[in-house]
């Protein structure tokens, strides 16, 4: 059976208690985030990347234990643990205890924890804590398909004058070049906090590339009560996630291979992604790769 308002007020409060305690936890564990260690560390070849702190673990064992108390029934899946259900179980939550590692265990503000859930492989609650935001304090962005956006259960005002802001801001992949004729961009080091912000209107577009499950399912939910255009490019075809229970990501039957499963977003106002679509074109992006190998190039001969 379909959700109705009803149930999606009540799974969005749900998310939203859940998110804000998991926030709390992750405030407190700054001062120690514990052992460290990184996902390619076996790897002797390649340098650490993609960390893992023993706060991500734990934060997603708190979560995954709460959901599983209130909703024993449905499926959920993390960034660091097996996913846990059924695959034919229709509400799947979609958890990462803290997009934006890095930035966590450097101790820079610019983090969050994001809480979705999909119905039928489509994305209907988002609930992400963030470390700071439009307000300039910590909380939770949240809504649900059939609502709106809200932080910390408040309407959200944006005073951004359109008439007066002539540079508008995109968010796009590390090595994009940060200007064109009417953007300026900024990179983050976090998607959940990135999608956030673009849900109500702080940054006005977005090209988020090689996205796994955790970094958007919470993000769609916000971006389709926000009613912003929201395109998913999985392989080579472009779908736009409409706001309505039957607009479903395109994802495996297997649970370990969602886990590995890969998306890119472009989102934002309509003439935002107008402009993103046509900034990242197959032939642009060729043009884009080929002056980085140059500008490497160049880079390496002054060094020899």
């Amino acid at each position: 059976m379909e959700p109705t308002n009803q149930d999606l007020m009540q799974l969005e409060n749900f998310a939203y208690d859940l998110a804000t305690q998991s926030g709390q936890k992750i405030i407190n564990a700054l001062i120690n985030p514990g052992e460290i260690s990184y996902k390619n560390q076996s790897n002797q070849s390649k340098v650490p990347n993609n960390p893992v702190s023993d706060s991500d673990k734990l934060i997603e064992a708190f979560i995954r234990n709460e959901i599983i108390q209130q909703y024993p029934e449905h499926s959920v899946i993390g960034e660091e643990e097996d996913a846990i259900g059924s695959t034919t179980e229709p509400f799947t939550w979609v958890i990462d205890p803290i997009d934006g590692t890095t930035n966590f265990i450097n101790n820079l503000p610019i983090f969050g924890c994001s809480i979705g859930l999909m119905y039928k492989n489509s994305p209907i609650v988002g609930a992400i804590w963030l470390s700071t935001s439009h307000a300039l304090t910590h909380g939770v962005y949240h809504g649900n398909i059939n609502g709106s956006v809200q932080f910390n259960k408040q309407k959200i005002v944006i005073a951004k004058n359109q008439n007066t802001v002539k540079r508008r801001l995109h968010t796009l992949p590390y090595g994009v070049p940060t200007r064109s004729n009417q953007t300026d961009v900024r990179v983050s080091g976090s998607a959940v906090f990135e999608i956030a912000l673009l849900a109500v209107g702080v940054i006005d577009g977005a090209y988020l590339n090689n996205m796994r499950l955790w970094d958007i399912v919470a993000g769609i939910a916000l971006l389709r009560a926000a009613k912003k255009e929201t395109w998913l490019k999985s392989e080579k075809t472009w779908i736009q996630m409409e706001n309505k229970l039957d607009s479903n990501l395109p994802l495996p039957e297997n649970q370990k291979n969602i886990k590995k499963w890969r998306g890119t977003i472009v989102a934002g106002e309509n003439d935002d992604v107008l402009m993103l679509k046509q900034r990242f074109s197959s032939r642009k992006i060729i043009k884009v790769l080929v002056l980085r190998i140059l500008a490497k190039l160049k880079y390496w001969i002054k060094l020899n």
